[in-house]
């Protein structure tokens, strides 16, 4: 019964551990999509970032909002920010 009970904090700690590492990844990921659309990236690299993003969490949402802001409909968009 111990042996199941150390197998089961064993197994919740590995899981809390990917969570935070997939949840750190998304994070810097929309950091470093952020700090490129300021710094007047091209809607084509703004593109190859936002695709690299978890497509089920919802920083692709806001990376998404953010293109079609600046008038990235699509990778050969032009940004009419600039």
């Amino acid at each position: 019964m111990k042996t199941r009970t150390n197998l089961a904090a064993v197994a919740v700690i590995a899981l809390l551990a990917l969570s935070a590492c997939a949840s750190s990844t998304s994070t810097s990921g929309l950091e470093e999509f952020e700090s490129s659309l300021e710094g007047g990236a091209s809607c084509e690299e703004l593109f190859e970032l936002r695709n690299e993003l978890d497509p089920s969490s919802h920083t692709v949402v806001e990376a998404n909002e953010a293109l079609q802001e600046i008038g990235c409909y699509s990778s050969s968009s032009t940004r009419t920010d600039l």
